[in-house]
């Protein structure tokens, strides 16, 4: 295998910027003052899952070989968040939120590795 055959494709790159973006702006949302986050009418948990779905989809189409431990690594975000909204004065943590947004993340990475799937069988062979 040469070094070449190692490189992210455009995708890979894409993705794995989307993915450090999202994370700063769930991080900041999160710990943030209430009033500063935002808001979509949408069901708060919805946001949650949504967020950490779309998270971890990004995540796990950067980093394909590394999926599992974005896993891990995601559903401890989603956990030490929640613990660390404690610190913050108008913020509180639940473990329901830790849950929705843990699953949100297990889903995203299941649903990654299916369009990795799809897109390695619909590629046409070299």
């Amino acid at each position: 295998m040469s070094a070449s055959d190692t490189r992210p494709d455009p995708i890979q790159i894409c993705a794995r910027f989307a993915a450090w973006s999202l994370a700063a702006f769930i991080i900041f949302t999160t710990l943030s003052p209430i009033g500063l986050r935002p808001e979509t009418g949408a069901p708060p948990s919805i946001e949650r899952f949504t967020a950490f779905f779309v998270l971890s989809v990004a995540f796990g189409l950067g980093y394909p070989a590394w999926r599992r431990w974005a896993v891990v690594g995601l559903v401890l975000a989603a956990v030490l968040l929640e613990v660390a909204q404690e610190l913050a004065p108008s913020r509180h943590g639940r473990v329901i939120d830790a849950a929705v947004k843990a699953f949100g993340a297990l889903s995203g990475v299941a649903f990654a590795a299916a369009l990795d799937h799809v897109r390695t069988r619909l590629a046409p062979t070299r």
